[in-house]
């Protein structure tokens, strides 16, 4: 029999963004272990919470692809906060490979998944000062963006 996931609610304990700036409502834990942690967090971009709509190709809106990097970050540190079962800061350091393959407009529900790989042990977390995160964006099963979060811890 398979295991259903569960879906859980973002909190201020995974996020310290708050709404307008906090870009993932839900997110469901794929794999969790030792060497591997992928979450999918989920999110609908709304023009009647987020202004930049009305000035980011107002004839046809689209969501900007900093924000796009900025709600992968968010989802790069839900997957930490999975893994080390602790609030992480995960501030943003630098994005590598960034792509970006398909319009998101408003409305879409759209899917970040986060992949922490060989996350340093527990005991390191001290010593270490990055973490790598692969986070790929989907619109349905469509690839719409990809890159490489690399946070401070």
């Amino acid at each position: 029999m398979k295991n259903k996931l569960k879906e859980i609610r973002v909190k201020d304990i995974h996020l310290k963004q708050k709404p307008p700036f906090r870009f993932i409502d839900t997110y469901t834990v794929i794999q969790s272990n030792k060497n591997k942690t992928i979450i999918d967090a989920k999110y609908s971009f709304d023009t009647k919470l987020h202004s930049f709509f009305q000035g980011h190709f107002p004839d046809e809106p689209i969501v900007p692809g900093v924000i796009l990097i900025e709600a992968m970050a968010q989802s790069a540190r839900i997957s930490m906060y999975e893994h080390y079962k602790r609030a992480c800061p995960g501030y943003l350091v630098s994005v590598e490979k960034a792509r970006f393959n398909k319009l998101i407009h408003p409305h879409n529900i759209v899917t970040f998944r986060s992949i922490l790989l060989t996350p340093p042990p527990k005991e390191l977390l001290n010593k270490t000062n990055f973490i790598s995160v692969k986070c790929v964006v989907f619109l349905g099963k469509i690839r719409a963006a990809s890159a490489k979060i690399v946070l401070s811890i």
